[in-house]
């Protein structure tokens, strides 16, 4: 696939994705039911859980097995999410940026990187790793 329209489809299953996550973080904040930080943690999980559906079916079309591009997703995903996490929580310690403003830029700093990591990495074909 094209890696123009590729990134385009991306955008449209990771915008899904973050929309996810900041609607779960926004509803556990506001409810007063968790603090930012673990509100911000608890919606990147739910978001990547959608995101890999739509990332392996509809952005990749991988062809990889589920067991090998879910082990690899969710190692290249823990790293991700401590690189929200740190960039998420200096924000907010350090800026007056609120929690929203914080939230935009970590995921904004994740986002390009995410999705070069997984297209040559997490979704590559199987046969593109075999002559690797």
């Amino acid at each position: 696939m094209h890696s123009v329209k590729q990134f385009a489809r991306y955008i449209v299953a990771g915008g899904s994705a973050l929309g996810l996550h900041f609607l779960l973080m926004t509803l556990l904040i506001e409810t007063g039911m968790s603090g930012e930080v673990a509100a911000s943690a608890t919606g990147f999980v739910a978001g990547c859980l959608l995101n890999y559906t739509l990332q392996y079916h509809y952005t990749f079309a991988s062809d990889a097995s589920h067991g090998r591009a879910a082990w690899r997703y969710t190692l290249v995903t823990l790293s991700m999410l401590i690189l929200n996490l740190l960039i998420f929580k200096s924000l907010l310690m350090l800026t007056s940026a609120g929690w929203v403003l914080a939230q935009l830029i970590a995921s904004a700093a994740v986002f390009v990187g995410n999705f070069l990591i997984n297209r040559r990495y997490t979704f590559a074909s199987a046969l593109c790793e075999k002559e690797a």
